[in-house]
């Protein structure tokens, strides 16, 4: 294991022997990559940021549960994961959205968007939509490796499953990323 997961695993057991101050070291060093992902998976910075204190508040709760054998950034992550899925299936977030999109149709009526600006605005929708359809398993693999740009080793240890496993979701997601915004009238 690197030095870092080492340390971090130090800080881990200091934690749960009493050491409540010693869990500000591992938000510091762990919540610019927890948010750049949540940031990346939800597009809102506010939400991002108020996504992210969720997810070191669940990990402070859990940190018993940690075990210590896969690095405790890879813990981080699929607690960070879990919970942005857990937002999406929430109802504030359908509520949410149904604001947005009444909002969108508004400003579309106005006209107040460039088409140009519009069709790059439809193609990303049409995106996110497809993503969404994508059983979780699915879009959080492609998320990781094509827009956050990790390894598929990264991945792998981070979701603790092979890497064939790693290429084998994200092509099966990519297929189906394909076919859904072929039906939406997207070419390839």
């Amino acid at each position: 294991m690197s030095h870092e997961a080492d340390d971090d695993n130090e800080c881990v057991r200091r934690v749960l022997r009493g050491e409540r101050d010693v869990y500000r070291i591992l938000i510091e060093r762990h919540k610019n990559v927890v948010y750049s992902m949540i940031v990346r998976q939800v597009g809102d910075l506010s939400l991002a940021e108020e996504l992210t204190h969720e997810v070191f508040v669940k990990a402070f709760k859990s940190l018993s549960t940690f075990r210590g054998d896969a690095k405790f950034s890879s813990w981080l992550v699929r607690i960070a994961l879990n919970n942005v899925s857990s937002y999406f299936s929430s109802k504030h977030y359908k509520r949410a959205k149904q604001t947005d999109d009444i909002a969108q149709m508004k400003r579309l009526e106005a006209g107040s968007n460039p088409q140009g600006d519009l069709e790059a605005k439809q193609l990303r929708e049409a995106l996110q939509a497809c993503m969404s359809k994508l059983k979780p398993v699915l879009r959080e693999v492609l998320t990781m490796c094509a827009l956050e740009k990790k390894s598929y080793d990264e991945a792998a240890l981070s979701f603790n499953i092979p890497v064939g496993t790693v290429r084998s979701r994200i092509h099966k997601a990519r297929l189906l990323v394909r076919d859904c915004m072929v039906s939406r009238g997207v070419h390839e």
